[in-house]
């Protein structure tokens, strides 16, 4: 972490170096490149401009992806990109809690309005307060807190108000909803993210009834027991299948042992782990 933060620092000195206006044309230039970076490398953006609240710690933290994170973010970013070119994909993202997957929605789908024009993303969750409030678990308050740390030069022309955030620069836009049977069936959109889907009420009707409104639906999720039809979705070959389990984080896994209910035989799965 300190060798990033000190990697920021530099870069963020690199951008908004100043000379009394005289260097105005190089610190342009200098930005058009971290600019371009950004736009073609999503992780690149998230390791240098991301941060994360963390509200048991009370304190916020730069952001540094875990590689299960890389992978899902990436994963998810190739299944919207193929959604606009042409081949309509969905993507099912099941996880453990705290894992960092809903951040990797929101992050994805800022990420796409800041730097292609015209894009559009439909955020969905159960409950109204954990779309836009000053709630952290809320979509819209994750997608706030990222662009507030951005650099000013970033940071585009913008409205903000209630369940709506839109680029004012290239007409890209996020908007946020709660569930029913008929969420978004009145919309078009470039992607719709159901959030905490195992929960949404008659989850049935809402995925068959987004098809209809964009290429490219992204269910995310904490696995649960009597979530009948969200399991169903991980099950289904047609669909992008992204697993966020507790199993993939390092710091969840120290002194991982798996025992056979059988035999009794305990397998040590971290090797490097000390056992007091």
């Amino acid at each position: 972490m300190r060798e990033n933060v000190r990697y920021r620092i530099r870069l963020l000195q690199w951008t908004n170096d100043e000379d009394g206006g005289r260097n105005a044309d190089v610190r342009r230039r200098r930005r058009e490149v971290v600019w371009r970076a950004c736009s073609r490398d999503i992780l690149f953006f998230v390791s240098t401009f991301g941060w994360l609240l963390e509200p048991r710690l009370m304190k916020k933290m730069p952001w540094l992806t875990y590689d299960f994170q890389d992978e899902a973010i990436l994963k998810m970013q190739a299944t919207i990109q193929s959604a606009i070119d042409g081949e309509p994909k969905d993507l099912i993202q099941s996880k453990s809690r705290d894992m960092g997957a809903s951040w990797i929605c929101v992050l994805v789908a800022l990420w796409f309005a800041l730097f292609r024009p015209n894009f559009s993303a439909l955020l969905l969750s159960y409950k109204a307060e954990l779309v836009d409030s000053e709630d952290p678990k809320s979509l819209f308050f994750k997608l706030d807190y990222l662009l507030r740390h951005l650099p000013k030069w970033m940071v585009p022309n913008m409205k903000r108000k209630e369940m709506v955030w839109r680029n004012m620069d290239n007409d890209s836009y996020i908007k946020g909803d709660t569930t029913t049977e008929y969420s978004g069936i009145a919309d078009r959109t470039t992607c719709v993210v159901l959030d905490e889907a195992s929960l949404m009420d008659k989850l049935d009707s809402i995925w068959v009834g987004t098809q209809s409104v964009t290429d490219c639906r992204i269910a995310n999720f904490t696995m649960r027991r009597y979530a009948t039809y969200a399991t169903a979705l991980t099950k289904k070959v047609e669909y992008v299948q992204s697993r966020l389990y507790w199993t993939l984080h390092p710091l969840k896994v120290r002194g991982l042992y798996v025992g056979d209910p059988v035999s009794g035989v305990i397998t040590v799965k971290d090797k490097r782990y000390v056992f007091k």
